[in-house]
């Protein structure tokens, strides 16, 4: 029987994730690393603050065992369109009819468009990896890449065939698009993307890394349990209610909004890492009160970040079960002996049955629109963090909160959605004032008795 081609590709990525981690720690030894010499190909698609390859930590297990979900499956992928069992090459006539000045042709990554910063990475390494240099001189010889102790190296022509030896000139790889200088157009349209990007930094990768994986994840993650982002632009802090007898009863939270750490000469960047400090160490204050407790530290050769991918100890394997929605049956993907080969599994069983984690990106105050009223009315204002008007009004000694969003942002729907709310609060005056009739006419009888 002809094996399952599914299985077959497998196989061969379980052999080559084991053989990268390997050359990982072994490059590590004995080797600098840098953009042109990664220690391995999972390297190249584990993600930074900038969107670049990044040298591994030294006490760090193999970048294979690093990689998140889709950053695995995106290695995968580049190992289905380029690993050994499909790479094809020109042969010496056909290369001979190949332009001089053309580099030889990369197939592009099978990836998401929202992995971008994969996809062109995947594309700046794939001729870098260690792997490369194992297979045989004949294969990538005269085909304008080869390897020196400095690592891989482009070959241009600079006349006569590509296969004649002797006549090539080695030209370090990442140089020419160092040299290329941007036109002044393509300048002034990075411009307010680079001015963005430098008033608000992005989150390194573990405040990216949320504390537990959910279906649909914000883009904004604080990284530690029980403080999320909360979309009134303010970090959230999880914890249970405890009585007076120490006994727990449901849940609650405390909002620390970014609005109110800005202020003169502070940015809204600088205001929401302080609104996160302020998150954390209010959490600190309820782990000493024993209110929340840290989470136990787990043996990352024994846990997967994957969902549906977890260490079975009796039979000593990775076990790959997909749960589903109540009412539905597990999707059972098997049992494997290596870590990546079982997150891979995973990955392939979430994206067929259409449950892949939703990424919502999330907005800072200032990309927020803020409207005005034609003509204000005391008490009701608009929300900038929930994009809606707000009205409020204190009725019997407890304050009222009414919300109306506007359909869009429309001059005559914003018009429309701002009387509804002015309604509301006229009619709270009202029964403000009734209620406060009715005090002072059981009050004046007994004033007059008195008298």
């Amino acid at each position: 029987d002809s094996a399952n081609p599914e299985e077959s590709s497998l196989d061969a990525f379980a052999s080559h994730a084991a053989t990268w981690a390997k050359q990982c720690l072994a490059f590590r030894s004995s080797k600098t690393w840098s953009p042109t010499r990664p220690c391995c190909p999972a390297n190249v698609f584990l993600g930074s603050a900038n969107g670049t390859p990044s040298p591994p930590p030294a006490d760090a297990p193999a970048c294979v065992l690093r990689l998140t979900g889709h950053g695995l499956r995106c290695l995968q992928r580049f190992h289905e369109k380029q690993g050994l069992h499909s790479m094809t090459f020109q042969s010496q006539a056909e290369a001979s009819q190949t332009p001089r000045n053309m580099s030889p042709q990369e197939p592009p990554l099978d990836c998401d468009l929202s992995m971008q910063d994969y996809k062109v990475r995947g594309l700046d390494c794939m001729k870098m990896w260690p792997w490369m240099r194992d297979l045989p001189t004949s294969v990538w010889a005269g085909h304008g890449w080869a390897f020196d102790e400095n690592g891989l190296r482009r070959l241009s022509s600079s006349g006569g065939s590509h296969a004649m030896q002797g006549v090539e000139v080695f030209e370090s790889v990442g140089l020419a698009a160092e040299e290329v200088k941007p036109s002044d157009e393509k300048i002034k349209e990075e411009a307010p993307i680079a001015v963005a990007a430098a008033e608000n930094p992005p989150p390194t990768c573990e405040e990216q890394k949320p504390a537990r994986f959910m279906k649909k994840n914000l883009a904004k993650q604080s990284g530690i349990p029980n403080i999320r982002w909360n979309i009134l632009c303010a970090w959230e802090v999880k914890f249970p209610k405890v009585d007076s007898k120490g006994k727990r009863s449901g849940w609650t939270n405390r909002k620390f909004s970014v609005k109110k750490f800005m202020g003169p000469g502070i940015s809204e960047a600088q205001a929401d890492a302080a609104a996160l400090e302020a998150a954390k160490a209010f959490r600190a204050e309820l782990v000493e009160k024993g209110i929340l407790s840290e989470p136990k530290p787990l043996d990352p050769n024994f846990t997967s970040e994957v969902p549906g991918v977890q260490w079975h100890k009796r039979i000593q394997k990775w076990q790959v079960e997909i749960n589903l929605k109540s009412d539905q049956k597990k999707i059972y993907g098997g049992y494997f002996t290596e870590k990546a080969v079982a997150e891979a599994k995973a990955l392939e069983l979430v994206e067929k049955a259409g449950l892949q984690r939703q990424v919502k990106p999330v907005a800072t105050l200032s990309e927020l629109p803020v409207f005005h009223p034609k003509v204000p009315y005391a008490g009701v204002i608009w929300s900038q963090a929930e994009q809606q008007w707000h009205a409020k009004c204190n009725v019997g000694g407890a304050q009222q909160n009414f919300r109306v969003r506007p359909k869009d942002h429309s001059e005559a729907e914003l018009e429309r959605s701002f009387q509804v709310a002015v309604a509301w609060k006229k009619k709270q005056e009202k029964e403000k004032e009734k209620e406060s009739k009715a005090v002072k006419s059981k009050v004046k009888p007994g004033r007059n008795q008195r008298k």
